[in-house]
Formats: structure tokens, C-alpha cells, sequence
């Protein structure tokens, strides 16, 4: 350890000098930076004994003032000492002898954080600021925020910018802290949604936190069900006001035949039955007609889908009209064995072509 002495009108001082405590002055001093002057700030200067030389004025977009007598004077960038110490030399050149100026920020620059913060608004900016300093000035994200895509709008020369930063990244560490500007906007949009429709175990809207697949998609709906059409999956999107509809066949993409479709926020996904063909359903019914054959579907259920029997069906004459080999032939069902004797093994599973006949009771 060096000492160093100093003898002054007979008295000793010791003063002890460490590499430590020059690393501690170091660090005091980077902490102790001086504010810079922002556009948007708000100054307040005054001169001793001049009211019309003291006045409040704004930092103007581009980083100038308008100052009595000495005009525009560029402001921004400067600390509150360099820009006291010009405003007094340039007034001290030309205007008063011994001039005392005195400058402060009254109001600083802001930036403005909107959506999905707990506490959104404008957050003055006194010193440097970075992206999730800001956030945390605001009380934090809320679960709905996508903070994988937050928007930044700048404004620089009436020029207007977006800027999209992962906040994710930043926090793993994956990529730096954002530095923001005075008068930025930072906006954190809601995650967006999907719907995921018809014949899915789980049918629904889901929260898109990350890029999403279809096939995805539909695993978070529970998967198909057993009567699902894979072949024809609808998705739905909305693009410049207009809808347009895909098709894409799941089992290409299941087979590594096609590539997975990446989906987008607001897209719908219908999952259609599997059309297995047609059947009809003709005679005393409530509602006779052409309908979509589903898989396993029976004449009991059929005649269900028909609305049921009317009241002059003479139900236990129920017959399929079926071709086999080219050839018609009529298969006769008894409804009351199947209903009423709880016989299923005679309720006739439908093929494509099917057709019902109900005739009418005469008794």
C-alpha cells in the first residue's frame, strides 16, 4: 500500500490510495451521466433580472428551441450545462454585460406504452431507457400479450416507422435489451386466435402464442373424430376484407406428401364429415329426401335424420331398395323388432345409392 504525506502549517494528512478505490470513484462516476436534452422536452430558462429573457419552451421534433432575441438554437443532444452555458455566451456576445442564465428540464420527453400492459400510458423518459425497462415502468405484460411481436413506432423526420422486436429473446438472452427513443409508441398486441370447427374431438378458439400448423391445430382440438373427412379440411381466411377458402388434404401431409400449412391469426379450420355418398328416404317420413351418408349409419337412424315416421307410416313395412350387381333388390325391415324388441342385429347398415320406402298404413 502507498502513502502519501502532506505537511500544511504543521498538521498531517495520510491519505491511503488503493487500486479499489479507484475502481469505486470509476464506477460512481459512470452511474453520475448527465441527462441529454430530448425532442419533446420541456426547458424552463431564466435570467437573472431579465423577466422577458425567461421563458418555458418545448424541444421541437427536430431538436431545436426558439429562444427571445437569439433564435433557433439547436438543443437536443446537449446537457443541461452545455445548452445553460451557450444560450449565456451568445447573450453575453451580444445583449447584456454578465449575463446569469440558469437552465432546467422541467418536463421530459415521453414514450407511450399501449394494449396489453397492466398500466398503459406515457412514462417520462429521464434518463436512457430500454424496451423492458419500459414494460416494467408499466406494470408488467399481460398473459394475452404477444410479447413475441411488439411493435415500436418512431417517428423521425415526419417519417413514421415500425419496428417488431421478440421480447421473448430478449429475455433468454438471445438477443440485446432494446434501446428505446424519446416519443416512441411501444405497442403489445393480444396473442391471436383460431377456431377449430366440426368434426374435431375438441372443437373451439385457441390462443396462437407461436407459429401454428394445421395438423397442430388440430391436435390441440383433440384430433379428428372417426366420421372426420381428412381429405378436405377446410381453412378459412380473411385477407384485405375478402374470404378466401382452401382445401387441404390432412393425409398428404400426415404421408409426407405435402407440406404442413402454416396458419395465421383469425384463420378457421372446418373439419367436415367424410361424405361416404347419398341415401334417400322416401314416403311416410316427416321430411323426405336426399340426405349424406354418414359411417355405421342404420335405417332406425335414417328414418331419425328423416324426422321420423308420420302418423300413417306402417313402419314394420319398411324396405331398402338396394343394386347389387346391377340387379335391384328390396331388403324388408321389421321396425318393431328393432325398436320395441331391442333386436339391432336387423337394423340395416345404409351403403351409397340406398334408398328408404315407408308406405302408408291402410288400417
Amino acid at each position: 500500500m502507498k502513502k502519501s504525506v502532506f505537511i500544511i502549517l504543521g498538521l498531517t494528512f495520510i491519505f491511503l490510495v488503493t487500486p479499489n478505490c479507484a475502481r469505486d470513484y470509476s464506477l460512481v462516476a459512470q452511474s453520475d451521466k448527465e441527462y441529454m436534452i430530448s425532442p419533446n422536452d420541456v426547458l424552463e430558462v431564466s435570467v437573472y433580472q431579465e423577466p422577458d429573457l425567461s421563458v418555458t419552451l418545448r424541444v421541437s421534433q427536430d431538436g431545436f428551441i426558439n429562444y427571445p432575441l437569439l433564435g433557433r438554437i439547436q438543443a437536443a443532444g446537449l446537457t443541461e450545462r452545455q445548452l445553460e452555458k451557450i444560450i449565456n455566451d451568445l447573450l453575453a456576445k451580444d445583449y447584456l454585460v454578465n449575463p446569469q442564465v440558469n437552465l432546467m428540464v422541467k418536463e421530459y420527453a415521453k414514450v407511450s406504452l399501449l394494449g396489453q400492459v397492466r398500466n398503459p400510458g406515457s412514462y417520462e423518459m429521464k434518463e436512457s431507457l430500454t424496451l423492458t425497462q419500459a414494460i416494467a415502468m408499466a406494470g408488467g405484460y399481460s398473459e394475452k400479450a404477444n410479447i413475441n411481436q411488439v411493435k415500436i413506432i418512431r417517428t423521425k423526420e415526419n417519417k413514421r416507422e415500425t419496428i417488431l422486436v421478440n421480447v421473448s429473446d430478449i429475455m433468454n438472452k438471445e438477443a440485446p435489451d432494446f434501446m428505446l427513443e424519446p416519443n416512441d409508441v411501444v405497442v403489445l398486441e393480444e396473442y391471436g386466435q383460431l377456431s377449430v370447427l366440426g368434426q374435431v374431438k375438441k372443437p373451439g378458439s385457441f390462443v396462437i402464442k407461436e407459429s401454428l400448423t394445421l395438423t397442430q391445430a388440430i391436435a390441440l382440438a383433440g384430433g379428428f373424430t372417426e366420421t372426420a373427412n381428412v381429405v378436405s379440411v377446410k381453412v378459412i381466411r380473411r385477407s384485405g376484407g375478402k374470404k378466401q377458402t382452401y382445401e387441404v388434404n390432412t393425409r398428404d401431409i400426415l404421408d409426407g406428401l405435402m407440406q404442413d400449412v402454416e396458419l395465421k391469426a383469425d384463420d378457421t379450420i372446418i373439419v367436415d364429415e367424410e361424405n361416404l355418398g347419398r341415401i334417400s328416404i322416401m314416403g311416410q317420413v316427416i321430411r323426405p329426401g336426399v340426405f349424406n351418408l354418414k359411417k355405421g349409419l342404420t335405417v332406425v337412424e335414417a328414418i331419425s335424420l328423416a324426422g321420423g315416421f308420420t302418423s300413417t307410416a306402417a313402419a314394420d313395412a319398411t324396405k331398402v331398395i338396394r343394386t347389387e350387381d346391377g340387379k335391384k333388390i328390396a331388403i324388408p325391415i321389421r321396425i318393431s323388432d328393432i325398436i320395441r324388441g331391442g333386436d339391432k342385429t336387423k337394423d340395416v347398415i345404409l351403403q351409397d345409392g340406398d334408398t328408404i320406402v315407408v308406405p302408408e298404413s291402410f288400417f
